[in-house]
């Protein structure tokens, strides 16, 4: 959350929206994250397992959702691919709130995305208890 003022301020980098917006986006990306992190260990059989691919899937989303290089001359698979990764849509929320300056209208599809993450952890909750409690971990 502090690297929002300190990009304004000491960077010199626009803020079109204001504070709020962007607080809001940032604290969304974090809980939406972490979601994602405890869907995928509920998924996967092993808590080892699930912590690695959180981990690679950390590691592609900054190849994937358009930071170093840009999504509209990726293939059509990936470009899909890249609606699975919450760094893409904070980064659309980004660019579009902060940078160019446009109104909420144009980007709360992308809020609503961030929130929809939110409900990957209910729907394992119960794999997740099992994980927890009953794997015998063996190193």
């Amino acid at each position: 959350m502090a690297s929002v003022p300190f990009r304004c301020i000491a960077a010199g980098f626009p803020l079109h929206s204001g504070w709020l917006p962007m607080l809001v986006a940032i604290f969304l990306l974090v809980i939406a994250s972490q979601s994602m992190g405890v869907f995928m260990i509920g998924v996967l059989p092993t808590l080892r397992l699930g912590v690695s691919f959180a981990s690679l899937f950390g590691m592609i989303s900054f190849s994937i959702v358009g930071f170093s290089y840009p999504l509209l001359a990726m293939d059509p698979i990936l470009q899909a691919l890249a609606r699975l990764f919450p760094l893409r849509h904070y980064f659309l929320i980004y660019v579009d709130q902060a940078l160019n300056g446009r109104d909420l209208f144009y980007t709360w599809s992308e809020y609503v995305w961030l929130l929809g993450f939110l409900i990957l952890p209910l729907l394992i909750g119960r794999n997740l208890k099992k994980a927890l409690l009953y794997f015998k971990y063996i190193p």
